[in-house]
């Protein structure tokens, strides 16, 4: 819904990020307290991590219409939580397996734009 409660369909809203239309929200989106340039979470079907066959996710960043690729194995679970100061928030991404098959991943911080 927009600013003068329009509805737009889940298809058109990804349509309008270039996004394909059967995309998807991830879980409930959560606010956060003091995220004043809140992401929308998403994942594009069939898009799927190599090793671990789950959803990637990817981001909308509304204040710069910025849409990041999912490619990310977790960001802050149903939230992503760019620090205000730092403007960094917490990601995860598999790499692949060890020798014994446990999963590696890559941790670490992205920024605004999903660059580690």
């Amino acid at each position: 819904m927009d600013a003068n409660f329009k509805l737009t369909s889940k298809a058109d809203f990804f349509k309008s990020y270039g996004l394909p239309a059967d995309s998807w929200l991830i879980n409930e989106q959560s606010y956060v307290e003091g995220e004043t340039n809140p992401k929308l979470l998403y994942s594009i079907r069939g898009v799927v991590g190599r090793y671990t066959q789950l959803p990637l996710t990817g981001f909308i960043n509304f204040a710069t219409g910025k849409v990041v690729a999912p490619v990310f194995d977790l960001l802050n679970v149903n939230t992503i939580y760019f620090d205000p100061a730092a403007k960094l928030a917490y990601a995860k991404v598999c790499l692949g397996k060890s020798n014994t098959g446990a999963l590696i991943y890559r941790e670490g911080y992205i920024n605004e734009d999903g660059g580690l």
